[in-house]
Formats: structure tokens, C-alpha cells, sequence
């Protein structure tokens, strides 16, 4: 999985991947030089002489010049601070430009996984839970880029930990050598597995909690109207302690490594000390810089744990992220450019069956809608009027038979244009936290004020918003909750109308709306009728009464078509038989 991620990054960008490794070489080298630069500073100080140093740096001493104690020391001084102010620049730049790679990726993920989930098949979202899709682009991918910053924080201190072990070996071969058997030792026997399966555990925890979050918020005011929301405090409550105790847990995990590594290094500290002084017989000045080293080095042994434990927890989100983009790549929509297809004079449904996961939902279905003329589709709830819509809008394709327009089939190469003509409203009304403006030229981004009205005027909503404070500029709340439903329908619809569609297809549009409104849409669509194809499904007949042609639908099997007024006549119609209960369709 590591190897996976490393080869991730690599693609993303060799070029910033190495520049980035480089600056963190290069901060290693430097700072081991500022460390060097100590013997000069003891050498000029008075402190330390050729005669008193012994060991295999003495010869760097010999390349120092005898001239004036004063001067030489204030030269050292002066590189001392230069090769600090080095440093500082370079772990700068290291720092800069890590993060600038790790946000690139991270921005690199959300692009691709976005690009992914609106290039998938409608029929394939529908099988998906999305609240793993929001959590993985809400909270996933930002974890992933903490992934990112623990590999690097990972690889710098690890060349950091390489070039102080070469320092360190100079001084003491055996002495390092010994360090760094146990510190290798100390890294095989700390556990890891634990931090990979806590991080699968917390990260699924979290979905879940996210997911809890989006339904009760989604439901709350039936939930509050059934007085339920004590569930779903419980189910919250149980969620977060989960995914507290796995949190702690994992936290707990690190704060013993290191305070085990804290006991270990002084330990080791002492042990070091003593055996250098009374049985390697180490120079004290030697010795103090190796224990300087050590000092610098100890840390790092220990951040290198913690980092390796954070890789480790991370990693699983990254390949979650992975699994998802490959899935919704593997069920892309359009694989080709979109020829221009837009209705002329007919829809053709020739012998057009549709399944989901192996159920039936449509079965051979033949008929025709004619090009500006008004059809309604009409049956019992469950028997395929709204998956009939869809594949009129091209969301989903037929599994058996062919859709043709004006001959021509509706399919991944023609369905982006044919979309383009095509205005819809569903029965579930989607708008946006903003402006009733904003709301409507999303559907038409270059439409006038004048336009804007002159839809609303259509969808018998314009008085409605002239009345309101900012008129277009005002705000309609979440979903639009300040509006009433009716009005909600009717901004949807003018939302629809504003894109001037060859064919608008209304899905139980006017479920929500009164008499008296339902009666002004009407005269909206009688208004229409002949200047574009209208595909209204609806369960009330004054909505459908002068429909040119009415397809009913029983268990997904085409009943009986014709116009409204002609099957109402008959008694024996299927049509009649549904509007003699209780007036309605179910």
C-alpha cells in the first residue's frame, strides 16, 4: 500500500516529489556542518587545542590557521551564524515547498474524484451510498493530505537521522554502530499493525457518524414531529464514543513510544557516557560532541516512529479514495464526444426494457411522442413513470431495445446535446441556500432580468417574489425553507422554463401545488402547447386533461395510449379505471 502511494505521489509530480527530497538533503547536510562548526568555536575559544583532541576529526584540525585567536573566532562566529541562517532559509523552502506539494495533491485527489463522480452512469450513483462520497471528499481527502505530511516529515527526519549517524560514526565507529543496533532493534519490536487497523476503524467510524448527521438533518423535522430524535441522539452518542475510544486509543499508542523512547535515550545516554569514558577511554572533548549528536539524534529516532505510526493510520483512506475514483471511472458515462442531436419531429421507444440490479422495471415498451404535442404518463406508484422519465432525459440506458430520435439513437455519443434541449422538474425539488436570482440562472447564466420575470410570470410565481423584501436578491434558505412547497414547484419550473427547452419533462410537478395554482400551471402549459414537447407525469387529471397523448403503465408493461379525452370516455380504460379512485392516480 506504501509502495502504491509513493508511485501516487511520483505521478503527480517527479519534478516537486525530488526538489522537495533534495531541500531536505540539503538541510541535512547543512545542519551537520553547523554541528562541525562547533570544533573551530571550542578551537579558537581556547577551549580546545590540537594537542588535547584526540580522535578522527583531529585531522580537520590541522587544516585550521594559527593567525590571530581574535580574528579567527570572530570568522567562525561569523560562519557559525551564516551556516544557520542556511539552515533556517532552507528548512524554509523544505517546509514551503512540501506543503505546497502536499496541498497539490490533496487539491490533485478532490479534482479527480469530482471529475469521476459527475462523469458516472446515473444508474450506477443509484446503487451508491453518496454520504461515502461527501465524507471521502469532506474528510478523507484532507486526511490523506495529513498522509502526505507525516511521509515527508518521515523521509526529512530520516535523512537528518543518516547524515548525524555519518557525523556520529567519525567520531565513534563502535559507539554508533552500537546506537544504531538498538535504535534498529527498538523501531522492529515497536508494533505497527495496530495503527493500520485502528486507522480502518476510525475512518469507517466517522463515515458512519457523517452519515448519521446527513440523514437526521435530511429528516429532522419529521423526526422532531414523531418526537424520535432521542434515537438518534443514541446512535450518535454510540457512534462518537466508538470513534472516541478508537481515537484515544491510537493517541495512547503513540504517548507510550515515546515515553518509552524518552526513558530509552537516557538510558542509552548514560550507558553511552559511562562506556566511553571508563572503558573506550574516549576523550571527554570527543565524547561531549558525540553525546551533542546523540542528543540531536534521539529525537529523531523517536519522531520517526511516530511519523511511520501516522503513515500507517493514514494509508487506509488513501486507498479508499483510490477504490472509489477507479469505481466511478470504471462506470463513466460518456466515453466520446457528444454528437448534436436535438428533437425535430419524434421520440421513438422500440421494444425498450430496463433492469436495476436485475429487476425489472420497464419491459418492451412501444410508443411514439411526437415533437411539440403534449404526452402524459400516467399509472400506480411503482410502475416505471419516473425510470420512463429518465431515460428520456438520458440518464440511464436501455438494456434491451433503443431509444430514437428522429431516428437517430439517444446515446452516450449524442446524449450530452440531446440534454441541452431539455428542461426538467422533478418532484423533489432541489435548490440552493442563495438568492431566488441565483437559483434560477444557474439554470441559464446569461439570462436578462427581463427573462428571469418573464419565467417566473409563466411559473405563476412573480407576484409571489415581487412582494418579497429584495425581490430577485432575496435569500430562500436551505432547500428553500422560506418558501412553501407550491412555491418551491413553481421556482423549479421557472428555473426550467428559463432554458427555453425544445422539451420540458415535468415528473409529478404540481404534486405540491393547490387548486388554484395547479390551475395557472395548467394555463403555463396550455400556453406551451404546440411551441415545444411537453412529457408530463402526473397523477391528477385536470393537470393532464388535454394531454395529445396519454402512455399508462402497469409493473413497467405499456397498458394502453391515446389522448386524455378519448380514454376518459371509456369506461373499460385502463386510464378511466385509475382516475375512478378517489379521483386521483396512486
Amino acid at each position: 500500500m506504501i509502495r502504491q502511494y509513493l508511485l501516487g505521489l511520483i505521478r503527480y509530480s517527479s519534478t516537486q516529489f525530488f526538489t522537495t527530497l533534495m531541500l531536505m538533503v540539503g538541510y541535512a547536510f547543512v545542519s551537520g556542518i553547523g554541528v562541525i562548526s562547533l570544533l573551530p568555536m571550542l578551537y579558537y575559544s581556547g577551549f580546545l587545542t590540537r594537542e588535547s583532541y584526540q580522535g578522527n576529526l583531529s585531522a580537520f584540525l590541522e587544516f585550521l590557521p594559527n593567525s590571530s585567536t581574535h580574528i579567527s573566532l570572530f570568522v567562525t562566529l561569523a560562519a557559525f551564524v551564516i551556516i544557520v541562517g542556511a539552515v533556517a532559509l532552507l528548512d524554509y523552502f523544505k517546509t514551503y515547498y512540501s506543503s505546497r506539494f502536499r496541498f497539490g495533491f490533496e487539491m490533485d485527489l478532490h479534482n479527480r474524484l469530482n471529475r469521476s463522480l459527475a462523469d458516472a452512469d446515473w444508474a450506477y450513483l443509484l446503487t451508491q451510498k453518496m454520504t461515502q462520497t461527501q465524507h471521502m471528499i469532506i474528510s478523507g481527502i484532507p486526511k490523506i493530505g495529513l498522509l502526505t505530511h507525516s511521509l515527508f516529515s518521515l523521509i526529512s527526519d530520516g535523512i537528518f537521522s543518516i547524515a548525524f549517524l555519518g557525523l556520529s560514526f567519525v567520531i565513534s565507529p563502535l559507539l554508533t554502530l552500537l546506537v544504531f543496533g538498538i535504535c534498529i532493534v527498538l523501531l522492529a519490536v515497536m508494533p505497527l499493525r495496530p495503527f493500520l487497523s485502528k486507522g480502518h476503524a476510525q475512518f469507517e467510524i466517522h463515515q458512519e457518524i457523517q452519515a448519521e448527521v446527513s440523514h437526521f438533518l435530511d429528516g429532522i423535522k419529521l423526526a422532531k414531529s414523531y418526537n424520535r430524535t432521542s434515537d438518534y441522539v443514541h446512535r450518535f452518542d454510540d457512534l462518537n464514543g466508538r470513534y472516541f475510544d478508537y481515537a484515544l486509543s491510537f493517541l495512547n499508542l503513540q504517548s507510550r513510544a515515546r515515553v518509552f523512547f524518552s526513558i530509552f535515550a537516557a538510558l542509552i545516554f548514560s550507558v553511552l557516557f559511562l562506556v566511553g569514558f571508563t572503558v573506550i577511554h574516549i576523550p571527554m572533548v570527543n565524547l561531549l560532541i558525540f553525546l551533542l549528536i546523540f542528543s540531536r539524534l534521539a529525537p529523531r529516532f523517536q519522531s520517526l516512529y511516530q511519523m511511520f505510526s501516522r503513515v500507517i493510520n493514514y494509508l487506509p483512506a488513501y486507498k479508499l479514495a483510490l477504490d472509489m475514483i477507479s469505481d466511478f471511472d470504471q462506470h463513466r458515462e460518456v466515453a466520446q464526444l457528444s454528437q448534436s442531436l436535438a428533437l425535430e419531429h419524434f421520440i421513438e421507444f422500440r421494444q425498450v426494457s430496463f433492469s436495476y440490479a436485475g429487476h425489472a422495471a420497464l419491459h418492451d415498451i412501444q410508443c411514439h411522442i411526437e415533437a411539440n404535442t403534449t404526452t402524459a404518463i400516467v399509472g400506480m406508484s411503482g410502475a416505471g413513470k419516473s425510470t420512463l422519465a429518465d431515460l428520456l432525459l438520458g440518464l440511464i440506458f436501455p438494456t434491451q431495445g433503443k431509444i430514437l430520435v428522429d431516428g437517430n439513437p439517444l446515446d452516450g455519443s449524442t446524449v450530452v446535446s440531446f440534454r441541452d434541449s431539455v428542461g426538467y422538474v422533478p418532484q423533489d425539488v432541489h435548490l440552493f441556500h442563495d438568492t431566488v436570482r441565483n437559483n434560477l440562472i444557474w439554470a441559464a447564466p446569461e439570462a436578462s432580468d427581463d427573462e428571469l420575470w418573464d419565467a417566473l410570470r409563466q411559473a405563476a410565481l412573480d407576484q409571489v417574489i415581487r412582494d418579497l423584501p429584495l425581490q430577485l436578491d432575496s435569500q430562500i434558505g436551505d432547500k428553500g425553507i422560506r418558501l412553501s412547497g407550491g412555491e418551491r414547484q413553481r421556482l423549479a419550473l421557472a428555473r426550467a422554463l428559463l432554458r427555453k427547452p425544445r422539451i420540458l419533462i415535468l415528473d409529478e410537478a404540481t404534486s405540491a401545488l393547490d387548486h388554484h395554482h395547479e390551475e395557472m400551471i395548467y394555463r403555463t402549459l396550455h400556453e406551451l402547447h404546440g411551441r415545444l414537447t411537453l412529457i408530463v407525469i402526473a397523477h391528477r387529471f385536470a393537470t393532464i386533461r388535454d394531454a395529445d397523448n396519454v402512455i399508462v403503465l402497469a409493473q413497467g408493461k405499456l397498458l394502453e395510449s391515446g389522448p386524455a379525452s378519448q380514454l376518459m370516455a371509456d369506461p373499460q380504460s385502463a386510464f378511466c379505471g385509475l382516475f375512478s379512485k378517489q379521483g386521483q392516480l396512486g
